[in-house]
């Protein structure tokens, strides 16, 4: 309707100043409504990126955080775990090296005292007066 009487309303020298302002307030008019229309494709992907946002907030509940913490905590736990588990075994395994080394260790040393007693007690039968 103010297309129309904006249309037919021409501006000239003889038109009132009342006449002139409503003419140029109704093109600032359809200029902003076809502006508006332009942009409409602009605004509804911008109405989209905001309704993925939301979406994605509401995925991030507290309810969902939760959850997660929790998965995070069990999966630390079983970690800790299995590192428990491996550490106990290598410990183990020192251990039983070192008990293997301590017995070799006291074995060389019977076996030399041993020697030095057999070497000692031959060394009193060839010399039987330097005791």
């Amino acid at each position: 309707m103010t297309e129309k009487k904006a249309q037919s309303q021409k501006l000239s020298m003889t038109n009132t100043k009342k006449e002139m302002l409503d003419t140029y307030s109704a093109l600032l008019k359809q200029l902003q409504e076809k502006s508006e229309a332009e942009l409409k494709p602009e605004k509804k992907i911008e109405e989209k990126k905001i309704k993925e946002v939301v979406q994605v907030a509401d995925s991030l509940s507290s309810q969902g955080v939760a959850r997660e913490i929790s998965n995070l905590k069990v999966e630390t736990g079983r970690m800790l775990s299995q590192l428990s588990d491996s550490l106990e075994k290598e410990v183990n395994k020192y251990n039983g090296v070192q008990g293997a080394v301590a017995q070799r260790c006291l074995a060389n040393l019977r076996m030399f005292d041993s020697g030095i007693t057999q070497s000692q007690s031959h060394l009193l039968k060839i010399y039987p007066d330097r005791r």
